[in-house]
């Protein structure tokens, strides 16, 4: 049982500060599928497909929990023509600093 107030499916608390999740996937599909497939991911809400070649297509996923990201992520793997699709990157920040521009000392 989860007290008052936990997150649970890493879904945001109230009152707590919004997040943008990013992942990297790399996406193994079967080559004659990979178009179908890359078609399908660009259709996920904040998915974008950054190249592809030979089946294996390089993707990003958005969202504002990481309950979305595993939801798209699951989308993906159960896909027709997909062989796997494996997270390589995960990031994640207050949303409020997305548009801040960075200061790296130079």
């Amino acid at each position: 049982m989860l007290q008052e107030g936990a997150v649970q499916r890493g879904e945001q608390a109230r009152g707590a500060e919004e997040h943008l999740y990013v992942a990297g996937v790399l996406v193994h599909a079967v080559p004659t599928e990979a178009e179908a497939v890359r078609s399908f991911i660009a259709m996920l809400p904040g998915a974008t497909v950054h190249g592809a070649a030979g089946g294996k297509l390089v993707v990003t996923l958005e969202a504002a929990t990481t309950a979305a990201i595993l939801d798209q992520l699951t989308q993906i793997r159960e896909r027709r023509g997909v062989v796997s699709a494996l997270p390589v990157y995960q990031h994640n920040e207050p949303a409020a600093r997305i548009d801040e521009e960075e200061d790296y000392g130079n």
